[in-house]
Protein backbone atom coordinates (compact mmCIF):
# COMPACT_ATOMS: atom_id res chain seq x y z
CA UNK A 1 0.00 0.00 0.00
CA UNK A 2 0.94 3.68 -0.76
CA UNK A 3 1.38 5.95 2.19
CA UNK A 4 1.19 9.96 1.39
CA UNK A 5 1.96 12.20 4.53
CA UNK A 6 -0.40 15.15 4.78
CA UNK A 7 -0.54 18.49 6.36
CA UNK A 8 -3.68 18.65 8.62
CA UNK A 9 -2.22 20.77 12.18
CA UNK A 10 0.97 21.29 13.74
CA UNK A 11 -0.33 19.33 16.72
CA UNK A 12 -1.75 16.62 14.19
CA UNK A 13 0.07 13.65 12.11
CA UNK A 14 -1.69 12.59 9.42
CA UNK A 15 -1.04 10.19 6.66
CA UNK A 16 -3.12 8.49 3.94
CA UNK A 17 -2.52 4.92 3.14
CA UNK A 18 -4.27 3.58 -0.35
CA UNK A 19 -4.52 0.36 -1.56
CA UNK A 20 -3.90 0.58 -5.78
CA UNK A 21 -5.19 -3.29 -5.85
CA UNK A 22 -8.72 -2.91 -4.03
CA UNK A 23 -8.69 1.07 -4.09
CA UNK A 24 -9.35 1.12 -0.21
CA UNK A 25 -7.95 4.67 1.07
CA UNK A 26 -7.65 5.16 5.22
CA UNK A 27 -6.60 8.18 6.48
CA UNK A 28 -4.60 7.88 9.68
CA UNK A 29 -5.10 11.22 12.15
CA UNK A 30 -3.06 11.80 15.33
CA UNK A 31 -3.19 14.18 17.98
CA UNK A 32 -0.28 14.73 19.47
CA UNK A 33 -0.88 17.43 21.77
CA UNK A 34 -2.82 17.65 25.13
CA UNK A 35 -5.55 19.28 23.99
CA UNK A 36 -8.48 18.80 21.55
CA UNK A 37 -8.10 19.33 17.96
CA UNK A 38 -10.51 20.32 15.49
CA UNK A 39 -9.66 19.02 12.09
CA UNK A 40 -12.21 20.47 9.21
CA UNK A 41 -11.24 19.44 5.55
CA UNK A 42 -13.19 18.38 2.71
CA UNK A 43 -11.40 15.29 1.73
CA UNK A 44 -12.23 13.60 4.84
CA UNK A 45 -15.63 11.66 4.75
CA UNK A 46 -15.95 7.92 5.77
CA UNK A 47 -15.99 5.85 8.83
CA UNK A 48 -13.45 5.62 11.86
CA UNK A 49 -12.28 2.18 12.35
CA UNK A 50 -11.23 2.47 15.50
CA UNK A 51 -14.81 3.49 16.90
CA UNK A 52 -17.29 2.85 14.35
CA UNK A 53 -18.04 6.63 14.31
CA UNK A 54 -19.16 7.99 11.03
CA UNK A 55 -17.02 11.20 9.94
CA UNK A 56 -18.37 13.74 7.17
CA UNK A 57 -15.57 16.77 6.56
CA UNK A 58 -15.50 17.26 10.55
CA UNK A 59 -13.39 15.62 13.66
CA UNK A 60 -12.41 15.87 16.68
CA UNK A 61 -9.44 14.22 18.24
CA UNK A 62 -9.20 14.27 22.43
CA UNK A 63 -5.92 14.75 23.65
CA UNK A 64 -3.39 11.78 22.67
CA UNK A 65 -6.15 10.09 20.47
CA UNK A 66 -5.74 8.78 17.01
CA UNK A 67 -8.61 7.89 14.27
CA UNK A 68 -8.21 5.93 11.43
CA UNK A 69 -10.53 6.83 8.63
CA UNK A 70 -11.77 4.56 6.38
CA UNK A 71 -13.74 6.10 2.86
Amino acid sequence: AGQTVKEVSPKVISFVRENAVTNEKITVLINVSSENQKIETTDLCGTNILNGEKVNKALVLNPWECAWVKE
